[in-house]
């Protein structure tokens, strides 16, 4: 069964929680959140903005990205965290997802918080992507749990860095 954001706060209205509807297997589906890819320009480097979902949501932060040699370098640093751990269920870290167009992710790395804050610098090929944040039970996951807290957001108007974007698909995943 999938609900949508509206469905969720219908229900907290009415006095279920959050841990209630998690019980039961609510699922908020990828589709219905706003997924975009971005295609990265060789020699530019774009900023890109995080914000938290309503499981996190003061939870903010910021990414620079450079495309350069064929490889993509993404700079991420996370402001307003808290603990995985404070989401119970067994979640004890949090990873960052490349998500493709065609919905593929890719694990590229685990946050250590160090009190609130977080910062993360990875490399990768692809040149076109989305980025995710999950709490996860380890680091070294296959695929998201599905317990999104940061999703990167729509773009501003950016012409001189001319970025491209496009909406991932999500048939793969149901996010709770």
């Amino acid at each position: 069964m999938s609900v949508t954001i509206a469905s969720l706060a219908a229900a907290q209205d009415v006095g279920y929680g959050l841990d209630f509807l998690e019980q039961f297997n609510w699922f908020l589906h990828l589709s219905e959140i706003s997924r975009e890819a971005r295609t990265y320009v060789e020699g530019m480097i774009t900023r890109i903005n995080f914000q938290g979902t309503f499981r996190l949501a003061e939870a903010h932060g910021k990414a620079n990205v450079k495309r350069k040699e064929g490889i993509t370098e993404i700079e991420v640093t996370l402001k307003e965290m808290k603990p995985a751990a404070c989401f119970g269920m067994g979640y004890s870290t949090y990873v960052l997802w490349l998500v493709s167009p065609a919905g593929h992710t890719k694990n590229v790395g685990e946050f250590i918080l160090q009190g609130n804050r977080s910062m993360q610098k990875v490399w990768t090929s692809l040149q076109t992507f989305g980025m995710i944040v999950t709490a996860e039970p380890y680091s070294f996951v296959n695929s998201p749990s599905g317990f999104l807290v940061l999703e990167n957001t729509p773009p501003a108007v950016n012409i001189i860095n001319r970025v491209q974007v496009c909406q991932t698909k999500s048939e793969e995943f149901e996010w709770t």
